[in-house]
């Protein structure tokens, strides 16, 4: 076909073309033959101008446009061509630069949520991922159980258990050192109360109350400043601050029994109050209704000064298990009957909650289930430990966007010095794909040896960063004491996929731009 072509441009532009060969196929094609005999140019007998045949073995075959070429190199072939051929002086320096970056990228990208994960590991070791849900009808704003509040529906109460995220729900309530009875309606507040401790009698000035220790509250030994819980029976619990108040030793209270009057809810009244923000809008309360008994119990535990809740208006002073508390609620309930009308001119009802104390699943649920609490009534108020988890989450979000754009930038500059030294390796490679696509080798088989030098580099970044990354990680794991095999697996794996991705990303353009050159052209430069 190249001869036949040959020929046909001679013929059309007037043209000599001559064909230096020592095969025998050119005469079939020739007008003139001449041979070289002893340095001189002899006209070979029986040359017929313009008498061409077309020989038998091209016979049947197709014009040179419809040929089509199809590569036959292998992958591996490529590969160990590529070996052979590229064993020049590799840019050190280029490499260096981005296997650097490559690994500041790699960990960078994997610190945050790394180190946000421990942190939600030990928030979860140092909380119990509670919420305490009010229903705040007064809208006072309070994260207390306030003894007006309207009480919660058995649907809402259902509504809240069946809510994703959460584990358990507890009713709220406590016991006080004085409350409203049928005997007390009209006698004024008293000035303190009385209660002995080990024997001794003290006196308080303000209204106290016992509130509930719940079951996982139980395994929480931080929050104890002495003493610790019971895995059975009755846990009595006393709060370091109230000890403080009232001049009394932490260790002296410590096993000592502590008897006084208390007052158990079982029933209430209900009324109305006007909005604390709008005096002139009214919603409908309801007030608890006591029976006074007394009460002794054995001191097991001191809660610390720091102790996180505060959720009774009472303050925190005395704390009993959950379970002892419903007992003695329920035995309450059941000995005094609510049909006898206790306040004229107020309704009653059975004994109800206003407050809830969920259990979350984890610290994330906690956050999600506040918000979503919040939004599935007005009239909700929800608080935890963390009452700044938004702002905590918010914080650790914008620390993590902002290590991403560095992450980023660093990516970028990989991807713009590796295409350079794509670019200058090709380069130094342009007479060599120039001889390759001269001698036969289609396109497709300079990319793919082009294709398997870019891999080459690829794991030469890889293995650079995953040294620097083990470095890295050693240093962070003692330094800043983050976890070494999370760090490890997380930036090898970023690494692994940085390393390959961004020498693909970054070889493509060079290896198209030499890969597309006319072999003419080659030669020429």
């Amino acid at each position: 076909m190249f001869y036949e072509q040959l020929a046909d441009f001679a013929h059309q532009q007037q043209a000599i073309v001559i064909v230096a060969s020592h095969e025998t196929l050119p005469e079939d094609y020739a007008d003139q033959i001449l041979t070289i005999n002893n340095r001189q140019l002899v006209p070979q007998s029986g040359t017929k101008l313009f008498n061409r045949a077309i020989p038998e073995s091209m016979a049947g075959q197709p014009t040179a446009s419809a040929v089509t070429y199809r590569s036959d190199l292998s992958n591996k072939q490529a590969l160990v061509y590529d070996n052979y051929q590229s064993a020049k002086k590799l840019p050190i320096g280029f490499l260096v630069i981005v296997t650097v970056m490559l690994a500041v990228a790699s960990i960078v990208l994997n610190v945050p949520q790394i180190l946000a994960s421990q942190q939600q590991r030990e928030l979860n070791q140092a909380t119990d991922n509670s919420l305490f849900v009010t229903n705040n009808t007064l809208g006072t704003g309070s994260h207390q159980d306030l003894d007006p509040f309207r009480n919660l529906t058995i649907k809402q109460i259902q509504k809240i258990k069946k809510m994703p995220g959460i584990t358990s729900v507890q009713p709220y309530y406590t016991f006080l050192s004085y409350g409203l009875t049928k005997e007390n309606v009209r006698q004024p507040v008293p000035k303190g109360s009385n209660f002995s401790l080990g024997g001794k009698s003290y006196h308080v000035d303000e209204t106290f109350s016992i509130q509930p220790i719940y079951k996982s509250d139980l395994t929480k030994k931080y929050l104890y400043a002495n003493g610790h819980p019971a895995k059975v029976g009755t846990n009595f619990i006393v709060s370091q601050d109230f000890l403080e108040k009232n001049h009394i030793s932490t260790k002296s209270a410590m096993g000592k029994q502590v008897a006084f009057e208390v007052y158990i809810p079982y029933a209430q009244y209900l009324s109305e109050s006007e909005l604390p923000t709008n005096n002139k809008k009214k919603v409908a309360i309801d007030g608890n209704i006591y029976v006074q008994q007394p009460l002794a119990a054995t001191i097991t535990g001191v809660y610390a000064s720091n102790y996180p809740y505060d959720r009774s208006e009472q303050g925190n002073a005395f704390f009993m298990d959950d379970a002892s508390m419903t007992t003695l609620l329920h035995s309450a309930i059941r000995a005094n009957t609510t049909s006898d009308q206790i306040f004229q001119g107020f309704k009653q009802q059975p004994f109800g909650y206003s407050a809830l104390r969920l259990e979350a699943k984890s610290y994330n649920d906690m956050v999600s289930m506040t918000k979503t609490i919040k939004s599935s009534s007005g009239f909700y108020s929800v608080s935890s430990v963390a009452q700044n988890v938004a702002s905590l989450n918010a914080t650790v979000q914008k620390a993590k966007n902002g290590t991403r754009q560095i992450a980023l930038l660093f990516i970028m500059a990989s991807m713009i010095a590796l295409t350079i030294l794509f670019s200058m390796n090709n380069r130094q490679r342009l007479r060599e794909v120039g001889i390759l696509k001269a001698v036969g080798f289609t396109t497709k088989d300079v990319r793919r040896i082009l294709f398997w030098n870019a891999m080459k580099y690829g794991c030469y970044c890889f293995g650079g960063a995953a040294l620097l990354i083990v470095v890295a990680a050693t240093i962070m794991a003692l330094r800043l004491g983050v976890h070494f095999i999370a760090i490890i697996l997380a930036a090898f794996i970023t690494n692994l996929a940085l390393s390959f991705g961004v020498t693909i990303f970054a070889s493509l353009w060079p290896i198209r731009l030499i890969s597309r050159k006319d072999p003419i052209d080659i030669i020429k430069a």
